[in-house]
This record gives structure tokens, sequence and C-alpha cells, in this order.
């Protein structure tokens, strides 16, 4: 008996290759580009920074994002090429595990499941000093979980038709 793919497995698969076709694209647009590195950012940012004045509630919201953006850029560029060169392997990994269960492969699942915990690992060990992390990673932990979970019950599905057939 041929199996066939639940919807529930088109929809998973399609959301999870958008986020990772955007994520790859994302860390190789970072691997290659030229201006991340230069002191011309922070100086930029900083002129925007000082340039906020007043004390309104909209103020401190904009003044607060703003440092939050700098000390972040300040963490990436420590190890930039190793956390970015990283990410991407990283999710090519992913992406190749949601290849293999598109194709009905249970040993995608096993590539996906890994490259969550290794995403997740990876990213609280290399940007845990950026500030609100841990709210990013809770929701990222998360919804990671409900993908794997809704991958899990498709594959737990076909398991038992293919039992009973």
């Amino acid at each position: 008996m041929k199996r066939s793919r639940p919807v529930l497995l088109y929809v998973l698969c399609a959301l999870s290759a958008v986020y990772l076709f955007f994520t790859i694209y994302s860390e190789m647009t970072y691997i290659t580009s030229e201006d991340y590195f230069k002191e011309e950012y922070f100086e930029d940012a900083q002129e925007k920074l000082d340039g906020i004045e007043g004390d309104s509630e909209q103020e401190e919201i904009e003044r607060k994002t703003l440092n939050d953006q700098i000390e972040y850029r300040k963490i990436d560029n420590e190890n930039y090429s190793r956390n970015h060169m990283s990410l991407l392997f990283i999710h090519l990994v992913g992406l190749i595990g949601i290849i293999l269960m598109f194709r009905l492969n249970f040993n995608g699942f096993g590539m996906y499941v890994s490259y969550v915990v290794l995403d997740i690992i990876f990213r609280a060990y290399a940007y845990s000093a950026m500030p609100n992390f841990n709210n990013f990673l809770i929701m990222n932990a998360l919804l990671s979980l409900a993908f794997i979970g809704g991958y899990y019950s498709v594959f737990y599905k076909l398991k038992k038709q293919n039992n009973d057939a």
C-alpha cells in the first residue's frame, strides 16, 4: 500500500521550509556582508541614541530598543564568523530533515529534532548575554516543540495506518 502524505505534513513542511529558507538567506547575507563589522555602525547608532531627547514613554522605548541593538551587535561581532557559519550549518541540517520528512522518511524527524536542539543550545551559548534573550529562547523552544509534536503525530498516524493495512 502506497503511503500518502497527510495535509498536516504539507502544512508543517511548508511553514518550516519558508522559515528555514529565510534564515538560511539571512545567515548567508550576514556572512557575505562587509558592512557588519564597520565601526561606523556603532558611531551612527550612538549619535541616534544621543539624538533621542525627552522622557516620554515612546522615546524611552526607542532608546532601549536602540541600546539593545547596539549591545546585540557588539556581542555578535565578538565571534561573528563562528556564530553565523554554525547557524548556517544547523539550519541546513533542519532543511535536510524537512525534505526527508516530506519524502515520508522517519530519519528526517530525527534530523529535525537534532536541528531544533542544536539551534536552541547554540543560541543559548552564543547569545545568552543579549538583552531579553530568555524571552526569545522560551518562545523559540515552545514553537519548536509544537512543530515537533505536529510532525510526530503525522508519523505516528502513518505508522498506525501501515500496521492496520
